[in-house]
């Protein structure tokens, strides 16, 4: 049995790990889970592994704009995609805050 490194006690949750807590505080099903959890890794590759707090709304536009014009995905995926990379920008600029949202029509408000 490992024993817990000492470093990983003082470290931050990973983004993704963050993002999963957080749908999970708000009962979302594991398959929303699941599929928000894949929409913020094809936004982060899309981006080159940018961290979201580098990231704004143009980057957001630019990701779905990708979706619609060279993969041809439907509107309802296109909002499915906003909802998850909404709900992980703010997972991660306000950990620890009073009640952030996973807003699931997408608002980056």
């Amino acid at each position: 049995m490992a024993l817990p490194d000492s470093d990983s006690s003082s470290r931050p949750p990973k983004l993704l790990d963050q993002l999963r807590d957080r749908i999970r505080v708000k009962h979302y099903s594991i398959r929303t889970e699941q599929a928000y959890v894949q929409w913020v890794k094809r936004y982060l590759f899309f981006h080159g592994m940018r961290h979201p707090n580098e990231m704004g709304k143009p980057e957001v536009e630019a990701f779905l704009t990708s979706l619609a014009v060279e993969r041809n995905v439907a509107a309802s995926t296109q909002g499915q995609a906003l909802a998850a990379v909404g709900c992980a920008m703010r997972t991660d600029r306000l950990i620890g805050a009073h009640g952030a949202p996973c807003d699931p029509a997408g608002n980056l408000g």
